[in-house]
């Protein structure tokens, strides 16, 4: 089966391809069944559907700022199974730091049932990828991730406060939704979901300061690092080569890597002018609300997803790595990128290079969290089947 290099995947991520695959057309819809969970568990709550089943889906995306994506090189790369780094198609637009935060994820089996017309509960499984830079260095970033990279002249930079993480994990929720307030014009739903989170493998660095520059005297242009301060850290099986498909089910029994727990929480608000257009008698009871019906003419939904964090102990290395001497370190760029996910191969090469690192293998955790997020939406019914 073919495997998905992580960087092409998620350099190609537009945020149109996002959206389209977060079915946000519906994903706020009582017809959503378990599309609308990932948004908002409160969408369980007077959903339409008796009984879902899901089989497989991918989901992508990318956020950032500061930066451009050559979203038609990144399409046509991975269309042509190209193995390209994720830097020759994310270029920095110049300023002195920018943002990225990439997601992937596979979505396994799942299922969801209503239980009566009000209350609905659903079991979700994925695979999640995500890659993340904050308040990162322009220049250090194409050094980093792109191995053509060549510029024209002497780049210095100083580089404060700044992190890189990537985290892939496995998970399996439970969600449950209801309406919790419901009468005449107006109705309100919760909903939580619960998840068991298991750490796949991850790699960061972060950093207290980083100066140096860039130079292109030589032929192979080099790093020169003055003065650093990088702390660094990875468990777990090693994805920064790519996710492989075929190893998907490997992801969720890997031994020794991370576990957590997770959590998302959301509400529903219904606006209904027209509820009493819905309302039929049948068998001596009135006022039965027809839930075949569109019901609402404006919704409102609000939730805070990915609450949470994976704590990774069990084979978990870490390091600190300084500058030996007052002598700055030269280092290659393409390098430090072939052995930024390799521990072992890490430390050497920089040790050769002048960089010293102070290590406990297996002594210390590491917690990451959650990419938390705040989702606020809404939903009008403009006229007849247009929203």
């Amino acid at each position: 089966m073919r495997k998905f290099t992580l960087a092409l995947s998620l350099a190609a991520l537009l945020p149109m391809a996002s959206q389209a695959q977060r079915y946000l057309g519906i994903a706020n819809s009582n017809w959503s069944g378990t599309n609308g969970v990932y948004l908002n568990p409160a969408n369980l709550g007077d959903s339409r559907h008796k009984f879902t089943i899901d089989l497989f889906s991918v989901n992508v995306g990318i956020n950032n700022s500061l930066t451009k994506i050559q979203a038609y090189d990144a399409v046509n790369g991975l269309l042509s199974d190209d193995s390209a780094n994720l830097g020759k198609y994310i270029i920095p637009s110049g300023n002195d730091k920018f943002n990225i935060l990439a997601m992937g994820e596979v979505r396994g089996p799942g299922a969801m049932i209503s239980l009566g017309a009000k209350h609905g509960i659903a079991i979700t499984t994925r695979v999640r990828s995500m890659f993340q830079f904050n308040d990162f260095n322009s220049v250090l970033a194409k050094n980093l991730l792109d191995n053509e990279y060549a510029p024209t002249s002497t780049n210095k930079f100083k580089s404060d406060a700044f992190n890189w993480t990537q985290n892939t994990w496995a998970e399996v929720g439970l969600s449950y939704g209801g309406v919790i307030y419901e009468k005449e014009k107006h109705a309100v739903k919760g909903g939580i979901t619960l998840r068991y989170l298991k750490g796949v493998g991850y790699t960061a660095i972060t950093s207290d300061n980083l100066d140096g520059e860039y130079q292109t005297t030589q032929t192979d242009p080099i790093l020169r690092i003055y003065n650093t301060n990088l702390h660094y850290g990875t468990a777990g099986i090693s994805v920064g080569s790519g996710l492989d498909a075929s190893k998907i089910t490997d992801y969720f029994t890997a031994k020794n890597t991370g576990g957590g727990v997770g959590a998302d929480l959301g509400f529903v608000y219904e606006f209904r002018p027209k509820y009493k257009d819905n309302l039929y008698d049948m068998d001596n009871k009135t006022g039965i609300m027809d839930r075949s019906k569109p019901s609402y003419k404006l919704r409102i939904s609000a939730a805070v997803t990915d609450i949470g964090s994976i704590n990774y102990k069990t084979g978990n290395k870490v390091i600190n790595f300084a500058n030996k001497t007052s002598a700055p370190a030269d280092i290659k760029g393409s390098e430090l990128a072939n052995r930024v996910n390799d521990y072992q191969s890490l430390v050497s090469y920089l040790d050769s290079r002048g960089i010293a690192g102070d290590s406990g293998t297996g002594t210390q955790k590491t917690k990451l969290k959650l990419p938390t997020m705040l989702m606020i939406g809404a939903d009008y019914h403009a006229v007849k089947n247009l929203y």
